[in-house]
């Protein structure tokens, strides 16, 4: 049980932390510009 639960929510952890880096470079440029 626990390899699925791994499995399930591994990818929605990968897709905040790359969310929020993108949202954080967008942020950065709109900063510098």
């Amino acid at each position: 049980m626990l390899n699925i639960v791994s499995v399930l929510v591994t990818p929605q952890i990968f897709c905040l932390a790359t969310g929020a880096i993108i949202s954080g470079v967008r942020e950065a440029g709109a900063n510098q510009a």
